[in-house]
């Protein structure tokens, strides 16, 4: 893929992934924890990583989250979001690559990782170990939202062109 081809495909990636988040927001999930999401916006990552193009998985995940905490959140929204999207990024990133997981199983990963990596941020923000207390409830919805992304990401993954599969779905 040409440079330029690539420059545009991560630009409209973020532009979606952006608007996924953005949508989720509006849609606030009735969970006892702030901040729950599905993590939409990570299908696109996932959707990248699958097809193997992972400097624009890593730029679409980081661009996005400076983006987000811009027009949205602002700075602790982004200490939150970079510290999650980075580990799960990387978390997802060595499961595609010394694994046999599905996308499924790899967003799981993902999601746990990337909700877990906020509750440390959390902790150390506030100086508050108790918030570990909300793990569990985390690692649930982590779970949860990553069975959904991943189904959604693998689908997609499969639609478009050039895709040659997982090894196990």
């Amino acid at each position: 893929m040409s440079r330029s081809r690539r420059i545009a495909l991560a630009a409209v990636c973020t532009a979606l992934a952006l608007l996924l988040s953005y949508v989720e927001s509006l849609f606030p999930l009735p969970v006892p924890v702030p901040g729950v999401k599905l993590g939409l916006a990570n299908t696109v990552v996932l959707v990248l990583l699958l097809k193997e193009d992972r400097l624009s998985a890593f730029f679409v995940s980081v661009v996005r989250v400076m983006l987000s905490a811009a027009l949205f959140s602002g700075f602790s929204g982004f200490l939150y979001a970079l510290s999650g999207s980075l580990v799960s990024f990387f978390i997802m990133l060595s499961a595609l690559r010394v694994s046999r997981l599905g996308s499924v199983g790899v967003s799981v990963l993902g999601g746990v990782s990337h909700s877990l990596a906020q509750l440390c941020v959390a902790v150390l923000v506030t100086h508050t170990p108790q918030l570990f207390s909300y793990a569990g409830v985390l690692m649930a919805a982590g779970t949860a939202s990553g069975v959904l992304t991943g189904l959604i990401a693998g689908a997609v993954a499969k639609l478009l062109p050039g895709f040659t599969g997982m090894k196990k779905e």
